[in-house]
């Protein structure tokens, strides 16, 4: 699963600005500073180490055992200890109390609709009193207008993708086809993956459920509206 997605994650990931993202989580976990906490759908573990390098006590959680063995290798490299666990969010179960839980980057548009409030349920019953809950879904919009039907592409010396999105009822069903360089000849990879459509309300119906108080933002950390591509949630216990 995602043998070689995982192997380029970064590098197609290199317009995501952590950058911002890290400022901005920083900022609304600073009630729980230093607390420990869970990271879920850690993909390479980019802001599971951000977190750690910031004094928190964190361990990573994916679905995918490429991308577990590629972020230990990266935490590893940056000599952090930062733990990467299976976690996988359609069935979720967190073992100890926490202070804080984020999921970057669309984690829980891979999340089927029915499986969306016992996963919040889950988060709300292993966090602390006042404890902080960061995560993000690529809009309905987004997925619905921007992605929808469509093909993407990119090509550099190395790697080729392209990118087959089909819409399918509440979800899009997206298919890769990687050409990867080996010498002098190109090696084909074909995944395949689902992304589920979340509506706000369907969002704000499971946090509120499960018992959260929360706001809203847009991918620039500004007042969400439904044209916006993402929608970054901060809730709190």
């Amino acid at each position: 699963m995602y043998e070689i997605l995982a192997k380029y994650y970064d590098d197609l990931m290199d317009d995501f600005d952590y950058d911002a993202y890290e400022k901005f989580a920083l900022e609304n976990l600073k009630d729980v500073w230093g607390g420990f906490g869970y990271d879920l759908a850690s993909g390479s573990g980019e802001m599971a180490i951000r977190l750690k390098r910031n004094g928190f006590k964190v361990v990573g959680g994916d679905v995918s055992p490429e991308m577990l063995e590629k972020a230990t290798e990266k935490a590893r490299k940056a000599r952090l200890d930062v733990p990467f666990v299976f976690s996988d969010l359609n069935d979720l179960h967190l073992e100890k109390k926490c202070d804080f839980v984020t999921a970057v980057c669309d984690g829980f548009n891979y999340v089927k609709g029915k499986n969306l409030a016992a996963a919040f349920n889950e988060i709300y019953s292993a966090l602390n009193d006042g404890g902080i809950f960061i995560f993000d879904v690529s809009s309905a919009n987004k997925l619905e207008n921007v992605l929808g039907n469509n093909l993407f592409y990119e090509d550099d010396e190395n790697l080729t993708y392209l990118w087959q999105n089909t819409k399918k009822g509440e979800k899009i069903k997206m298919d890769l086809t990687f050409f990867e360089r080996d010498g002098d000849v190109y090696r084909r990879f074909d995944e395949s993956e689902s992304q589920y459509i979340h509506k706000t309300k369907d969002v704000e119906s499971a946090l509120t459920a499960a018992g959260f108080s929360y706001r809203f933002f847009n991918e620039k950390f500004k007042k969400f509206t439904e044209r916006c591509n993402r929608l970054i949630v901060v809730a709190k216990k």
